[in-house]
């Protein structure tokens, strides 16, 4: 797939509009753009003064006879846009960043309406706000003295902390030895120098080698701002160590309290003499996550089982400007401005970096580009609808992916109907519909009842109290799974789901063959090559390895998930996330390779979900695998009367209101 067609598949926009150019583009120094960012944020988080500005907008659009797009809303990111076509004068706007006591409503909305009317060509900018797509991320490219070429980044790199095929196209290709994450971003902080910044966000953060990388990089003159969430704080030793070991010494790290989870993964180097660079990780900064030594850091090397390994995990390393700064500022959110849940964060939108290269006809098609967004209230304030469900609509044959959790319904839906259309497609075409997708999942949540996984397979659980096995329970079907509780009292019994329409008519186009190769595709990680425990001096060290990679792969279209610290749940939309779209050539051959490594060499056909689904079952007595039928079918009928009391109630609701 062509740089050009991938693009339009985002921005919905024409190849031949992308060479002229996209119309929602700012070309800007870093500088100009950090300091365009604070202004944006400091308007958005002043209700009455953001409100006028929107207002505005929406008042130009009509008065030009100009449609906006249903829910028009003005994302951060269109602010960005508007404030830098404002210049020097988007200053002036500060004067309007006062207490509301201090000015009426009436005189801010005027001040603002006359402001704009006079210092930007209101008209062009409302016409391009307008006409783009609300969801259409904003590309900013940087304006650079000694190049006359635009882009948003330098080069992009993926470190992968376990072994993948160099050809993944190829099964017998030699396997490359994975990336050491840990030593990484060690790295990275020990190459600060004085007068540079670091920021970082993480879920958790217990590198002891780590925090003293950043204890002396302070020492030597670089400013440390950093976060970690709060309940990992105060619940895990030596995630507290490590965190008041840097406070000990002085570094400004702010304990996160999220409304959801503090889920970013997010490492900037911020540097006024060099190029910047971003660390975006799908792991924390934990020894599980990221060390070579995983859980046996205790034990010595030679004791050690070659399975026991970090969680699987992937790392972008961006090189530019523009994404260290975009980074920072959603961190500043955090751990300076302390914003709390979605009801706090302003709706940021989305944006789009090109690297180097675009010029050069000669390397245009293998131009990497990286779509960045932020939860919560990335987007259009919904990352699974804004973002997310872009990939899932793609209508592509060839779907890989490996999850630690997936759990969006929307998305599984999205999945499901560009399923059939490709499945109904190979038919009309005479040929078969098999390899459809290598899909891979933690073996802890593969088979959960809130997993996609365990839906696509065609199953569902049913959790029932057999003492009372008709009563409902509260449900983990949205639950992220750092905060997942199972009831001991429940049993676990998996039975056919049939009643899933979209799901039977898939199934209704396969022959037997096609649905075995089907259920086949969606593997969970081998349970015996990912647990353990090491007796060292009289004493057992438990290992687990967990898949947690949050990576989705198109790879015909060159398109992955990497870099992503965002589950595929409608959770995270709460919590802080950073979620990047990638398009690379080199990067997708990468994360493919790493993707087949997990789906032939940690797992196979006998790991497949609805295999783990019969060994799972064969443990349960056979009365109540029977008792959890009849549990399905007496909840299946609730269901069917609420759907039913429901459209009855709108039918009366719409009759009444028109007596």
């Amino acid at each position: 797939m062509s740089l050009f067609v991938m693009v339009t598949f985002f921005l919905t926009v024409s190849p031949c509009q992308l060479l002229a150019g996209q119309r929602l583009t700012i070309d800007v120094s870093a500088d100009h753009l950090e300091q365009v960012l604070e202004l944006a944020l400091d308007i958005m988080l002043d209700e009455k003064l953001y409100k006028s500005l929107n207002d505005y907008f929406i008042t130009k659009a009509k008065s030009m006879n100009q449609p906006l797009k249903t829910g028009f809303v003005l994302s951060e990111s269109k602010l960005v846009y508007v404030l830098t076509q404002m210049g020097e004068h988007s200053d002036q706007l500060k004067a309007l960043l006062m207490p509301v006591s201090s000015f009426q409503s009436h005189s801010r909305d005027q001040s603002v309406g006359d402001l704009l009317e006079k210092i930007i060509p209101a008209e062009e900018i409302t016409k391009v706000i307008a006409e783009e797509s609300y969801t259409q991320p904003l590309t900013v490219n940087e304006v650079q003295r000694k190049s006359k070429e635009k882009s948003g980044f330098r080069k992009m790199e993926l470190f992968v902390n376990h072994p993948y095929y160099s050809d993944p196209l190829v099964k017998s290709s030699p396997l490359i030895e994975g990336d050491d994450h840990k030593k990484i971003m060690i790295d990275f902080v020990s190459d600060a120098r004085k007068g540079e910044s670091i920021y970082f966000n993480f879920y958790d953060f217990d590198i002891t080698e780590l925090a003293e990388a950043l204890i002396q990089a302070q020492a030597r003159g670089v400013k440390i701002i950093g976060g970690i969430d709060l309940k990992v704080y105060n619940t895990k030793p030596a995630s507290k160590k490590a965190i008041d070991l840097m406070l000990e010494a002085g570094l400004q790290i702010e304990k996160v309290n999220s409304v959801g989870l503090n889920h970013q993964k997010i490492l900037v180097l911020r540097s006024p003499q060099r190029v910047s660079k971003t660390l975006f990780s799908s792991g924390n900064a934990t020894q599980s996550c990221s060390a070579k030594e995983g859980d046996l850091k205790e034990v010595p090397v030679d004791l050690r089982p070659k399975e026991a390994v970090p969680n699987f995990n992937n790392m972008v390393l961006m090189v530019g400007d523009i994404p260290a700064v975009i980074a920072l500022s959603e961190i500043k959110k955090n751990v300076v401005k302390k914003l709390r849940g979605q009801s706090e964060f302003p709706i940021s939108g989305a944006y789009q970096l090109f690297s180097e290269s675009f010029m050069d006809e000669n390397n245009r098609k293998d131009r990497d580009v990286v779509l960045m967004a932020f939860s919560p209230n990335g987007g259009h304030g919904n990352i699974g609808n804004d973002i997310f469900s872009k990939l899932f609509q793609s209508g592509t044959d060839q779907y890989a992916g490996a999850f630690f959790s997936f759990s969006s319904k929307s998305n599984l839906e999205e999945l499901f109907s560009s399923l059939f259309k490709v499945v109904k497609e190979r038919k009309e075409k005479g040929l078969n519909a098999m390899n459809l997708f290598n899909l891979i999942g933690d073996n802890q949540f593969a088979t959960r009842e809130f997993s996609n996984l365990l839906a696509l397979s065609g199953y569902k659980v049913i959790e029932f109290d057999p003492e009372d096995p008709f009563k409902k329970h509260n449900s983990n079907s949205s639950a992220d799974p750092q905060i997942v509780v199972d009831n001991p009292k429940l049993v676990k019994v998996y039975v056919e789901d049939n009643s899933n329409s979209k799901l039977n008519q898939i199934k209704a186009l396969l022959t037997p063959e096609e649905w075995d190769n089907w259920r086949s595709g969606i593997r969970v990680t081998d349970r015996r090559q990912i647990q353990g425990k090491v007796n060292y001096n009289g004493q057992d060290y438990p290992w687990q390895v967990k898949l947690h990679h949050k990576v989705l792969l198109l790879f015909q279209m060159f398109i992955s998930t990497v870099g992503s610290s965002m589950n595929y749940s409608e959770a995270g939309e709460a919590n802080q996330e950073q979620i990047l779209i990638v398009y690379s050539k080199k990067v997708s051959k990468k994360i493919y390779g790493a993707i087949r490594y997990l789906f032939d060499q940690l797992s196979g056909p006998e790991n497949s979900v609805h295999k783990e689904v019969y060994r799972r079952n064969s443990y349960i007595k056979e009365e109540l695998k029977q008792l959890a039928v009849e549990v399905d079918r007496f909840r299946e009928t609730e269901i069917r009367r609420s759907q039913c009391a429901k459209r009855y109630s709108n039918s009366f609701g719409k009759k009444a209101s028109g007596w």
